[in-house]
């Protein structure tokens, strides 16, 4: 942050006119350390339209998913190679079919007792006053424990995340941001700007977060059906690529004016951090009767096409098409005056 009493003036701490042939020194600097241990929370869903009878098609929220986590080892290109699918950790009671659940320490006393204390404990909201939640059902009012209730999702799910892992919950996928720099392939004190050659730690940089939603599974044609237009359970994956751009900032600039001096000075501020750009896209497969009325009358119309083209060409285009045209049309054969076999004449041998 520095003042500056012109457009090209900034003053320094001490008062005076900063020199105009090296970069501006702010008159103070904030420092956030540690910011691989914050905490992120990604809440997304997923909408197909479609025009049949199911009405605005399918959709659902991360939570009714099942979530991916794709790990690369060269996440320079778009496409990437060699890359792992790790299940997303699901710690909340409504898990959909197929979910990957946390692995549960070998502490089954524990977690027994967990859950003797959940049914035991009274649904009042005097309940909750000594437990370490202001708010039940808010990651936000949490406060860690190395001990987590193997119970609760948020308490779960901060527990696996300080592992590493990443765990959905009601309110969305949470994980460190660690994890996120980790999986772009970058490192915030190596890696350097293209602009000014800082470290990414000094000038900030950008992380595309690419979530890809889809349903297509082996033998999709068998599961997707009038009975069951959605289809299989959907599910996401996320693909993180550092992006192309130079350092991150945001620049604010405040105006001040002074009466005694008859001057306006400015105020100019920089915030440089981790920018997050997410991307959605994906191939959602469901049941459409429209879709099926119009490849079905096509192959008919098609079918027809086909028949006549076959028959001209047969029957008129071909050294053979006479014997075509007899072995294809039943022809009236002139048939005898008799119509009985008794009615037959006789050869008689004569001898002279």
């Amino acid at each position: 942050m520095g003042h500056s009493t012109a457009c090209s003036d900034f003053i320094g701490s001490n008062g005076e006119k900063q020199s105009e042939n090296s970069k501006p020194r702010p008159v103070k600097d904030v420092f956030v350390a540690d910011v691989e241990r914050f905490d992120i929370l990604l809440d997304h869903s997923a909408h197909s339209q479609s025009t049949t009878y199911t009405g605005d098609g399918t959709k659902a929220y991360d939570f009714e998913m099942l979530g991916i986590w794709e790990v690369c080892e060269d996440n320079s290109k778009s496409e990437s190679e060699n890359c792992t699918d790790v299940p997303i950790l699901c710690v909340h009671e409504n898990c959909p079919p197929g979910s990957a659940l946390p692995p549960r320490d070998p502490d089954a006393p524990a977690l027994i007792a967990a859950r003797a204390r959940t049914r035991a404990s009274p649904t009042s909201e005097d309940s909750h006053e000594d437990t370490p939640y202001k708010k039940k059902g808010s990651y936000e009012t949490m406060e860690p424990s190395d001990e987590p209730d193997l119970v609760d999702e948020f308490e779960l799910a901060d527990y696996w995340v300080r592992k590493n892992h990443v765990a959905a919950t009601t309110k969305g996928d949470l994980l460190k941001l660690s994890r996120l720099i980790q999986t772009a392939g970058v490192a915030l004190d190596n890696n350097v700007t293209h602009g000014a050659g800082e470290t990414y730690r000094n000038d900030g940089f950008a992380i595309v977060v690419r979530i890809e939603y889809s349903n297509e599974v082996p033998w999709l044609g068998l599961q997707v059906s009038p009975w069951k237009p959605t289809g299989p359970t959907m599910f996401y994956k996320y693909h993180v690529i550092p992006h192309s751009t130079g350092d991150v900032k945001l620049r604010k600039v405040d105006y001040f004016s002074d009466e005694d001096h008859q001057q306006v000075t400015r105020e100019v501020e920089e915030f440089r951090g981790i920018r997050i750009v997410v991307e959605q896209t994906g191939s959602i497969r469901v049941w459409d009767t429209m879709q099926l009325m119009f490849l079905v009358t096509t192959t008919l119309a098609l079918l027809a096409v086909a028949s006549c083209i076959l028959d001209t060409v047969a029957l008129g285009c071909m050294s053979r098409s006479s014997e075509y045209r007899r072995l294809k049309f039943e022809t009236e054969v002139e048939r005898p005056w008799y119509s009985t076999p008794r009615e037959r004449p006789r050869a008689t041998n004569a001898s002279p």
